[in-house]
């Protein structure tokens, strides 16, 4: 009975804990169940519900808004710009290449590469000796040729009476002279003192007087012309001197140098190459099927990587 007991109660405690494991997982499964369904309440409403919500939000007053800021215009026509893109270059507007005028040793030069010049600026000067020499010969001339015909020898005034020189007079008084014989001789002739061969006589002297009246009139023409012409010569050994001085003709930089001090330059030998920076011109290549859209007096905006900004200008061809 002992043994026998002893096993019913060894199969008893086995059962027991197998009722006790199947209850606990019963349990624990009931609340896992239970938190889905809460959870699942808890979630967004059905479908039937969203598509109501909206309906009552567009049914429930609406609140008044702020008015907006409107601005008038007025509608004008205005023309519909077209641009062409043309790659080029800025050059120079002006470039003149400075030359002596008269032949002569460089005594000075003032500028070198990149100088910047104003108009009238003195840039160089040939040695003015040899050009002084020849204006104190030219005045020379001038005041012989005013002795010649009767004027001082200084003085602007080159106006003269013909008749008051005294090549006209002398020749003058010769003439009447000899119109005087001429017209005695004829008296006698008439009177029959005189030979007829006196009288022809007279009358070519008196003829000659006349053609030596002439000559010194014309004398005195070429006198003149000669006195304008020494003037001339003047003038030009003036200019001359001038010219030893070499200026720039317009404001702008020098761009090469081209001649030392000391050298001998002739007429026209090259001194200096001037350019004018402002205004700039543009050089750009135009498409050909652009060509036909392009005029004179267009706008044109010029960029350039060295200056980021953009520069006005007007086509000129």
């Amino acid at each position: 009975m002992y043994a026998q007991s002893a096993q019913v109660t060894g199969r008893f405690t086995s059962r027991s804990w197998l009722l006790a494991t199947s209850w606990r997982c019963l349990v624990w499964g009931g609340c896992a169940l239970i938190a889905m369904i809460y959870t699942a309440c808890q979630g967004d409403p059905p479908a039937s519900a969203q598509q109501n919500r909206p309906r009552a939000e567009a049914n429930a007053p609406k609140e008044p808004s702020a008015p907006k800021q409107v601005k008038v215009a007025r509608v004008a026509e205005a023309p519909l710009e077209r641009t062409t893109v043309a790659l080029g270059s800025l050059v120079a507007f002006d470039q003149a290449t400075v030359s002596v005028k008269v032949p002569g040793r460089l005594r000075s030069i003032t500028i070198d590469l990149g100088s910047v010049v104003k108009h009238g600026q003195l840039l160089a000067q040939t040695e003015p000796q040899d050009y002084q020499l020849r204006v104190q010969q030219a005045e020379a001339a001038v005041a012989q040729a005013r002795v010649r015909l009767g004027l001082p020898t200084t003085g602007t005034n080159d106006n003269i009476d013909q008749e008051q020189t005294s090549t006209v007079r002398q020749a003058r008084v010769l003439a009447e002279e000899a119109g005087a014989n001429r017209d005695r001789l004829k008296s006698l002739l008439e009177q029959g003192i005189t030979p007829r061969a006196q009288v022809d006589t007279a009358e070519a002297s008196y003829k000659v007087a006349l053609s030596r009246l002439e000559d010194a009139r014309e004398e005195i023409h070429n006198r003149r012309a000669v006195l304008a012409q020494r003037r001339s010569d003047l003038e030009i050994a003036r200019q001359q001197l001038t010219d030893v001085s070499v200026y720039a003709p317009f404001d702008g930089a020098i761009q090469e140098k081209r001649a030392s001090v000391g050298e001998y330059l002739a007429a026209g030998a090259p001194l200096a190459t001037i350019v004018r920076m402002d205004p700039l011109r543009l050089r750009a290549e135009v498409p050909e099927r652009e060509v036909p859209n392009i005029r004179v007096g267009q706008t044109v905006r010029v960029t350039t990587r060295a200056i980021r900004m953009s520069i006005p200008g007007v086509s000129r061809g």
